[in-house]
This record gives structure tokens, C-alpha cells and sequence, in this order.
């Protein structure tokens, strides 16, 4: 398991590997806390591909059930790789407005076949010094999909612009 936040992790996914993937974002001292997770799907402008594809806790799924936000064991999204449409270039992962429990959180990145394929754990003291914060992008090209899993500070005001971009 990777501890080091400032470190990046890349993952190239090829488009015959994972069909399906979780990305699943937990407190590790807690049971359970329901923070603001969410998922921007963007054009190859980096707008917003379209409002139907802005997924978190009020609108838990894409129009096709590609991207659809979970609530179990923590707060998750299943992505369905091969059935997003060919303008979404981009998937931007997001917490914003966190509640804060002094606890670290765990990404974790899973397979089709619940394999994981990537954990790491985001210190406390990292999440108790931002109000939001992308935790990774998903990115399409020839191949497949190549994954960052970065945590790094942003502001509600750039994830509100994503959404006025249409």
C-alpha cells in the first residue's frame, strides 16, 4: 500500500484488461462517513462533457448507468470503461465540502474481478488543511485508459466553473 501522498501513482489500463473499475474512498479509524465524492466527466476541452455526467450522492448515475456512485462500505463509484461515450475524455474524481473526522482516508482502486489493483492511504493532516481536493483522473487514449491517482488541493470555486462550462 502506498502511504506517500505527495507521490503520484499512474496506472495504464488497455482497452482488453478491466472492462469495470471501483474507485472506493473510506475513513480508516471510522466505520462510516458519508462525504462529498464526486465525478466531473469531461469533454477533450476539459469542460464538462454534460451535466448528465457530473455523478455524486444527489444524482448516483450516469443517463446509461456507465458511472453510478455507491454508498457501501464507504462512498464508491463503478466505472464502466468501454461503455462511456467516445466525448468523454476525461473522468475528474473530487472530494469537496469534506466533513472532517480526524481520521486518514483510504483510496482504493479495484478491478472487474475485485482484484485491488492500487491503494493509498491520504493523511489527515493533508485532508484537515483543504476544503476540496481531487483524489485522481481517469484519462482516455489510443489504448485504453490511463489512471493518476494524485490527491492535490483545489478550490470549490474551480470544480463550480466546471460546472458552469456548459
Amino acid at each position: 500500500m502506498d502511504k506517500t501522498l505527495g507521490k503520484q501513482i499512474v496506472i495504464d489500463i488497455n482497452n482488453n484488461e478491466y472492462k469495470e473499475l471501483t474507485l472506493r474512498l473510506d475513513y480508516v479509524n471510522y466505520d462510516f462517513a458519508a462525504n462529498p465524492f464526486g465525478a466531473f466527466c469531461l469533454n477533450s476541452d476539459g469542460k464538462l462533457y454534460s451535466y448528465d455526467y457530473y455523478v455524486y450522492y444527489g444524482y448516483v448515475k450516469s443517463p446509461n448507468g456507465e458511472i453510478c456512485f455507491i454508498l457501501d462500505e464507504g462512498e464508491l463509484f463503478t466505472v464502466e470503461l468501454d461503455k462511456l461515450p467516445d466525448g468523454v475524455k476525461q473522468i475528474l474524481f473530487f472530494v469537496c465540502g469534506l466533513y472532517v473526522k480526524p481520521s486518514d482516508l483510504i483510496l482504493e482502486l479495484k478491478g472487474n474481478d475485485d482484484t485491488v489493483i492500487q491503494e493509498m492511504i491520504i493523511p489527515y493532516d493533508f485532508i484537515n488543511t483543504c476544503n476540496s481536493f481531487e483524489v485522481a483522473r481517469f484519462f482516455r487514449n489510443d489504448s485504453g485508459w490511463q489512471i493518476v491517482i494524485e490527491p492535490k488541493e483545489t478550490t470549490g470555486s474551480y470544480l463550480e466553473e466546471l460546472c458552469n462550462q456548459i
